[in-house]
């Protein structure tokens, strides 16, 4: 593949390593620190892991196919997905996931009720 999909590559993998990095750390600032404001910075940095790692499967893909038609070809990215590489997809979702339920620990741990409720909210829409 070209330079362009090389620099992709490396770019998605950078935003996939700050997403989940920044998001997991946060909470374990928040359970140290007690921070007021600290859940939208979990939520937006999952969210940007979450994107991330779905455009380095594609990436993977286009670069199995060697074209970019490879990121949207369901055939192709479903023998990807029965790979090692589907499986760490599964995996860092299930772990953004989960760092979006754990934002909700500290503020749980302070008897806030918005933060029940909200959690029950998140849960109940996975």
């Amino acid at each position: 593949m070209s330079d362009v999909w090389e620099l992709a590559a490396i770019a998605t993998k950078f935003a996939l390593y700050l997403g989940v990095l920044i998001a997991a750390d946060t909470i374990i600032a928040a359970l140290l620190f007690r921070p007021k404001r600290y859940r939208g910075l979990c939520l937006s940095f999952a969210i940007l892991g979450l994107l991330a790692a779905g455009l380095s499967f594609s990436l993977r893909g286009a670069n199995l196919a060697g074209d970019p038609s490879g990121m949207t070809d369901p055939e192709m990215l479903g023998h990807l997905w029965i790979t090692p590489v589907g499986t760490v997809l599964i995996y860092l979702v299930a772990g953004l996931a989960a760092a979006n339920k754990l934002r909700f620990i500290p503020a749980l741990q302070a008897n806030d009720p918005i933060a029940a409720r909200h959690l029950t909210k998140s849960i109940f829409i996975e």
